[in-house]
């Protein structure tokens, strides 16, 4: 199958479609050379988790020797020295690193829905209105989307690619996943952004005026949100 944009999560053994631009999620960097498309169209978005927490150690060797175009570093828990420091050790090149703080990954989120008329996905949903609101009297935000599917939405907002866009490598299994350099390895913990992800993901089905399109090459996803499958 061939995609224009490709939104790649970090779900074991996904079905990788051809495309011409990929957004890769965390340790799905690891993935970089099966893709196979150039540098100038690799675009990464990772949280600064990964560079520094212990368990994510697997994830940060995926993404040893990376080459992207730009890095959407999401800024959470480590210091700039650290963060500079880490992506050297690593020998991690990007074109242009763009740092994302937690305030910006929520507007971004609810940014995507209002540019598509469905201000009720927000209003819908109670944590991501309250999120809202705290956005907008300056609270300190804590729920969000999981960095997949922050993954598509930033690449809507910032128009990374083309339509349409394709989710792989995202699912809603209890247990989280991420790729070392043998491609994947499992780890054993509760995914914490599931009702966020099935909520906002639900609602991207339901875009039917959205341009670009979304799809998935993921079978269990398209049938819990409602996607349309990619064709084979």
């Amino acid at each position: 199958m061939n995609v224009s944009t490709l939104v790649l999560g970090s779900r074991p053994a996904p079905r990788l479609p051809r495309a011409e631009t990929v957004v890769f999620a965390n340790g799905s960097i690891g993935l970089s050379d099966l893709v196979g498309v150039p540098v100038k169209n690799r675009f990464h978005v990772m949280t600064d988790y990964v560079l520094v927490a212990n368990d994510r150690e697997p994830e940060r060797e995926a993404c040893r020797g990376a080459s992207v175009n730009t890095l959407f570093l999401i800024r959470a828990a480590a210091n700039d020295a650290t963060r500079v420091a880490d992506l050297a050790d690593l020998n991690y090149s990007a074109q242009r690193v763009v740092d994302i703080t937690p305030r910006q990954r929520m507007a971004i989120t609810v940014g995507v829905c209002r540019l598509n008329g469905y201000r009720h996905i927000v209003q819908g949903h109670g944590t991501l209105r309250s999120q809202l609101g705290a956005l907008v009297r300056g609270r300190e935000l804590d729920a969000k989307a999981s960095t997949g599917v922050f993954a598509l939405l930033l690449a809507i907002w910032k128009n990374l690619g083309v339509g349409p866009y394709c989710l792989a490598g995202i699912g809603f299994d209890a247990t989280g996943h991420f790729y070392d350099q043998q491609y994947f390895q499992k780890r054993d913990w509760r995914r914490a952004h599931t009702e966020i992800d099935r909520h906002l993901l639900s609602g991207v089905a339901d875009w039917s005026g959205l341009r670009p399109s979304v799809v998935t090459t993921e079978p269990e996803l398209a049938a819990i949100v409602g996607l349309p499958l990619a064709p084979s």
